[in-house]
């Protein structure tokens, strides 16, 4: 299967490009001066209907994109100025999750040196709720609750009445990423150390495994956990959720490498994990046997991965631009590098 790349519109500065094998000639309209982001794209999210890309880049808030045209619909601005007057300081959003309804998107920014987290209406682009010295992480697929994070403590709050729930304190380490199970039951803790698994219901430990959790990531069958093995090199491990064993390593060819991971992604049909990172490849592996799909090179680090909902649409945020790449129906089919 050969993918055939096609540049599409570029909005304010944000280039996005998509390879599809549906076409065999330009997508029609014509394609404006090129221009990039002024700053780094830092996460990417999408839409539980598939039909918009959340974009957050450094400086810029987070953006509302049109998919596949890339059309700018809605700009949302975090800011902090009540609470850090600071005109010099800046904003800069480094999360993004859709509630499950696609109606609010949970923002995760800094501005610095202070952390906040905002709730936003995506059709209206109304600012629901704030939280100073937080940063959000997760929504559960019920889209009934929200994790928060301050330090080494997660806080859970209801959406409907946005009150805490449930405190779940990790001593002695900052947390890092966190992540709810598919059914809600447990959630994920990541910290520079350690992996945690809690129950949700009365906030009781349920594992520790030692890791580096700078990311993680459920299957979306709930029986695996993906991370980091390591601050340094590219290996990503797999956890059994039951008992806590390692069930896979995913090793690069040539071994753990000097770069770090800084994105990963689990299409929502569980057969690919994808991983990126200061290395400048994006690495898809598969996630039945651990095999090694493809590695694809780029011109600068990977900061933001996220599958769409329906598994076939991988985007990739790098530098200062988003890639929206086809993902073959077989994953023994590769990927084919965009057109310069």
């Amino acid at each position: 299967m050969k993918l055939l790349p096609w540049k599409l519109p570029v909005v304010w500065g944000l280039l996005v490009l998509l390879n599809t094998a549906a076409c065999d000639s330009p997508l029609s309209g014509g394609t404006p001066p090129f221009a990039r982001t002024q700053g780094f794209v830092l996460a990417l999210a999408f839409a539980p209907d598939g039909q918009t890309l959340a974009v957050a880049t450094q400086g810029e808030g987070a953006q509302i994109r049109q998919v596949p045209s890339g059309i700018l619909l809605r700009t949302l601005h975090p800011d902090l100025r009540t609470l850090h007057p600071d005109p010099g300081a800046a904003t800069i959003v480094r999360s993004l999750t859709f509630t499950p309804d696609g109606k609010n998107l949970l923002i995760g920014a800094t501005r610095e040196p202070t952390p906040f987290a905002e709730l936003w209406s995506v059709a209206d682009g109304q600012l629901l709720k704030s939280w100073a010295g937080q940063n959000p992480v997760a929504v559960s697929p019920d889209g009934r609750v929200l994790a928060v994070t301050a330090g080494g403590e997660l806080q859970l709050w209801t959406l409907d009445a946005l009150t805490a729930t449930q405190r779940l304190r990790v001593d002695g380490d900052p947390l890092m990423s966190a992540a709810f199970s598919p059914d809600g039951q447990q959630i994920a803790l990541g910290t520079p150390f350690d992996l945690f698994l809690w129950r949700t219901s009365d906030g009781s430990q349920v594992q520790k495994l030692s890791s580096w959790a700078s990311q993680v990531v459920f299957t979306p069958n709930g029986q695996l956990l993906a991370a980091p093995a390591a601050v340094n090199g590219e290996i990503v491990k797999l956890w059994r959720v039951a008992d806590g064993q390692v069930l896979r390593t995913l090793t690069p060819p040539g071994g753990a490498g000097k770069g770090q991971i800084h994105a990963l992604a689990i299409s929502p049909d569980g057969r690919i994990l994808a991983a990126g990172g200061n290395n400048q490849q994006l690495r898809l592996w598969r996630i039945a046997d651990g095999a090694l799909l493809q590695t694809q090179s780029f011109d600068a680090t990977i900061d933001a991965l996220a599958f769409s909902p329906d598994s076939r649409t991988l985007a990739v945020g790098e530098y200062q631009r988003v890639q929206l790449w086809t993902v073959p129906a077989l994953p023994a089919a590769p990927l084919t590098s965009p057109t310069p």
